[in-house]
């Protein structure tokens, strides 16, 4: 059995471990709640501009679509992979490297694969695997805003459109609840085409300036704004998982301690009452 001393000591260590997770957990309760904010902010303007693209595709011709919509036969796969910068938020960062890795056809070689990692434990578990991994923008949740994201899209998109990549894919979490986080795959490019109207359901539009400008401004903001909205529900999700992380731990720590304040008192008993029975042995 271990001593009082070793006993008080375990119980001092768990009363500091308790002190950081619940610490912990209050500030990942407060870093979602702006994360929730900041996606219910953007979620009009992102749904309304869904709901133009989706109206407006059907339209228009295939020849002003083929560069995002058709599918290459040639090209690498690129999956840009968003996890998180720390850990201790259980399950969420293995989640996504495990679809990540789900998604990689079997034949594929790696050398056909680049990974885009956006954050420093997908940089760190695919450098570890020996992906091709893109570091331009690993320490993107440093500082992350609409201009930052529209570089990220930019570069992805400039890089689909000369054949780089045939096929980019986005790997992260989605927010359901505090407890729950639904692992998402996402087609990024190339975009797919809503089926084509009836002619008593199809909109004759009139664009202007012509559809080709439509098409160069509105295609591209819509890119930008699919991988905003998926940084900000990704950042929505880790800060759940890690506020239910964290409450779990102190829970647990909460249940050591009183097995351990229980053993310390039974400990302290024993020792009290070893020392009255070696006092009246000696007195008799």
């Amino acid at each position: 059995m271990a001593s009082i001393r070793e006993i008080k000591h375990r119980i001092g260590s768990v009363t500091s471990t308790r002190k950081i997770t619940n610490a912990m957990k209050m500030v990942a309760a407060a870093k979602l709640h702006k994360a929730q904010s900041q996606e219910m902010k953007l979620y009009p303007y992102a749904q309304k501009l869904a709901e133009m693209v989706e109206n407006m595709l059907p339209t228009l011709d295939a020849g002003l679509l083929k560069t995002y919509a058709a599918k290459r036969q040639g090209g690498k796969l690129l999956l840009v992979v968003i996890a998180a910068d720390r850990g201790l938020c259980g399950s969420f960062n293995a989640n996504v490297f495990r679809k990540a890795l789900a998604c990689i056809p079997i034949p594929l070689s790696l050398d056909y694969i680049d990974v885009l990692p956006i954050g420093k434990k997908a940089h760190a578990y695919f450098q570890q695997q020996n992906f091709k991994t893109l570091t331009h923008y690993v320490n993107l949740w440093q500082g992350i805003d609409y201009e930052q994201v529209s570089q990220v899209a930019t570069f992805i998109r400039q890089a689909f459109e000369t054949g780089v990549y045939g096929k980019v894919q986005l790997i992260y979490n989605t927010f359901k609840n505090a407890a729950t986080q639904i692992t998402t795959v996402a087609p990024f490019l190339h975009m797919h085409l809503p089926e084509k109207k009836s002619d008593a359901e199809n909109t004759d539009y009139i664009y202007e300036p012509s559809t080709k400008a439509i098409i160069q401004t509105l295609i591209p903001q819509a890119i930008n704004m699919q991988l905003y909205k998926a940084l900000l529900d990704s950042n929505a999700a880790e800060q759940g998982a890690r506020m239910t992380a964290m409450s779990q731990s102190t829970d647990n720590a909460d249940e050591l301690l009183k097995t351990l304040c229980l053993t310390y008192n039974r400990t302290r008993q024993a020792a009290i009452t070893r020392e009255i029975t070696e006092i009246v042995a000696g007195s008799a």
